[in-house]
């Protein structure tokens, strides 16, 4: 029995265990609660750690089924090649741009959490990922955010109002509605259920990345969501059952979603994604002076680094900060 201090460590059938084990980590993700989005992220990067490990360490021994065949030197190479530019990375020709240094630290998180859980669950003796980098030598870029300017936002309203189309119309309304005065994000918005809308206290209770909270919104948004539901949703199934379905009554997906966003950017000729709404609610909390650990709650931030960027990026705010606080204007009056 393999152990690791002193901790047995378990044995499974080596047919192809990767894959299994791998499936077990979805499954013990998506009973955690965490988003649609972010476990098809976490398949997607472990698998193509996968093929590069086969790929590149051909050998028909029973170790390559297994993770715990993976040894430091080969997880410190792994980081490596992320680095490099490859004309054919995952097994796809024409991949010759280098990974971004945040792709590289997205898919260097995904595969340490991976390996962190295969270690705490015993399939593995020890972690060969625990002292591998994935951080790039230089720093990572800051980000600019962009938000939709109040002209933006009209136009995109305008359209969604000249919709014909029934029943569509009106939830897309009353979702984009959502969407810009809560701050949630895609997921958070698909996430919610009939039973979790309350619009008496002008609140949803959403799941995504940092777990299950509350989203609120105004009154407004409330008679939008009120139209919503009154009209179309009055018969159409248990509280349980998601709020965003189809005209055939199946769930809204992430796929169907995009559809409706990428037809309102073509009927409001505004290039924008759902993120950009996201940005944009964050950026007016801020200028409206909120306080930042209010924001980063409101945003469902995991950390308060996140949200100050929308308080060190409000160009204007700064600018009257800068302008009411110079120290020639301050010279100047004293010596005038």
């Amino acid at each position: 029995m393999e152990k690791c201090n002193s901790i047995p460590i378990q044995h499974e059938n080596e047919t192809c265990q990767f894959l299994h084990l791998l499936d077990s980590f979805i499954t013990f993700c998506q009973n955690d609660g965490l988003s649609e989005k972010t476990i098809l992220d976490y398949r997607d990067k472990i698998s193509k750690f996968r093929w590069w490990w086969l790929y590149h360490y051909p050998s028909s021994g029973e170790q390559f089924n297994h993770p715990r065949g993976v040894t430091e030197d080969q997880a410190s190479a792994y980081a490596g090649y992320l680095r490099q530019s490859d004309l054919n990375r995952w097994g796809l020709a024409g991949t010759t741009e280098r990974l971004s240094t945040a792709s590289i630290a997205s898919y260097g998180r995904t595969i340490k959490v991976f390996f962190h859980w295969l270690f705490r669950k015993r399939h593995i003796a020890s972690n060969p990922f625990d002292d591998v980098n994935f951080n790039p030598t230089k720093k990572l870029r800051k980000r600019i955010i962009k938000r939709l300017e109040d002209a933006d936002l009209v136009k995109i309203f305008d359209a969604l109002r000249a919709a014909t189309s029934g029943y569509i119309s009106c939830r897309n309304l009353a979702m984009v509605s959502l969407l810009l005065d809560s701050g949630i994000r895609r997921g958070e918005l698909l996430s919610i259920r009939l039973d979790g809308l309350d619009l008496e206290h002008c609140r949803a209770t959403v799941s995504g990345k940092t777990g299950e909270r509350f989203a609120f919104f105004s009154v407004g948004c409330r008679r939008a969501l009120a139209d919503y539901l009154d009209q179309y949703r009055g018969d159409q199934g248990a509280a349980i059952h998601p709020l965003w379905l189809t005209e055939n009554g199946d769930p809204l997906s992430y796929g169907g979603f995009g559809m409706v966003i990428r037809r309102l950017e073509k009927a409001s000729g505004i290039d924008f994604h759902p993120h950009k709404l996201r940005h944009t609610y964050a950026t007016i909390m801020a200028r409206a002076g909120v306080n930042v650990y209010d924001l980063k709650e409101l945003m469902g931030h995991s950390s308060i680094s996140t949200t100050m960027i929308y308080i060190q990026q409000d160009v204007e705010r700064l600018g009257e900060v800068g302008k009411q606080n110079s120290p020639l204007d301050r010279l100047n009056n004293k010596t005038n």
